[in-house]
C-alpha cells in the first residue's frame, strides 16, 4: 500500500469513528503516522482529502452493488418475476463482501458507515446526487421486473409498475434506516413480511 492510500485508509477509519466535522487535518496526519509535509504533498487541504475518501470508499457503495444486482437479476437461476423481485428487494450489501471487493477493507462498522454517508451527503451535494441517481436506477430495475410479470401474466396489468417499485424501494430504505437505529430489528423477517403483503396485492 502506497503512502497516499495509507493516508486515505487511516482517514476513512478516523471519519468513521468521529465524523468529518469533528476531524481536523492534524488528526488525519496523526492517525496516518506521516509528517505534515508528506500529507500536504498528497492533499492540498482537508476538503480534498474528504473528497478522495468519498470517491474511494463511499461512491462505490452506491454504484457497484447496483451493477452486480443487474447482472445477477439476469441470471438464468432466477426463473420468474416473483423470484427476481424478491431477490432485488431482499438483497442488501454485505459489508465484508463490499469491503473486500471495492475498498480493500473488512469489518466496516455498518452503523458508523451510514452516519458518515449521511453527513457527507449533507455537506457534498454531488454525493447526494449520486445516491438519488442510483435510487432511480434501482426503482427502474424493479419496475422492469414488474413489467415482465405483467407480460407473463404473473402481475395484474392495471398495476402501476413505477409506483409499486417506488413503494418497495421506500419500504426497504425505511427498514434499513430503522435497523441502523435499532440493531435488534431482524431485516430479513421484515423483508419477508412486507414483500409478501405487496406481492399479494399485485399478483394475478
Amino acid at each position: 500500500m502506497g503512502t497516499k492510500e495509507a493516508i486515505l485508509k487511516s482517514s476513512f477509519d478516523l471519519f468513521l469513528r468521529d465524523g468529518i466535522g469533528e476531524s481536523s487535518a492534524n488528526e488525519a496526519i496523526k492517525v496516518s503516522g506521516v509528517t505534515k509535509g508528506c500529507f500536504y504533498h498528497h492533499f492540498a487541504s482537508k476538503d480534498e482529502l474528504i473528497n478522495e475518501v468519498i470517491n474511494k470508499y463511499i461512491c462505490p457503495f452506491f454504484e457497484k452493488p447496483l451493477e452486480r444486482l443487474r447482472a445477477q437479476i439476469n441470471d438464468d437461476k432466477l426463473s420468474n418475476p416473483k423470484e427476481k423481485l424478491w431477490f432485488c428487494y431482499s438483497r442488501t450489501p454485505d459489508f465484508d463482501e463490499f469491503g473486500e471487493l471495492y475498498t480493500g477493507l473488512k469489518n466496516i462498522n455498518t452503523r458508523n458507515f451510514f452516519f458518515l454517508v449521511y453527513e457527507c451527503m449533507k455537506r457534498y451535494p454531488y454525493l447526494s446526487d449520486l445516491r438519488c441517481r442510483c435510487s432511480r436506477e434501482m426503482i427502474k430495475l424493479t419496475a422492469e421486473i414488474i413489467d415482465e410479470g405483467k407480460l407473463c401474466g404473473a402481475v395484474k396489468r392495471e398495476i402501476n409498475s413505477e409506483n409499486t417499485a417506488t413503494a418497495l424501494y421506500a419500504l426497504k430504505d425505511g427498514m434499513q434506516a430503522l435497523n441502523f437505529i435499532d440493531g435488534e430489528i431482524k431485516l430479513i423477517d421484515k423483508y419477508e413480511l412486507t414483500f409478501g403483503q405487496i406481492w399479494n396485492e399485485i399478483q394475478t
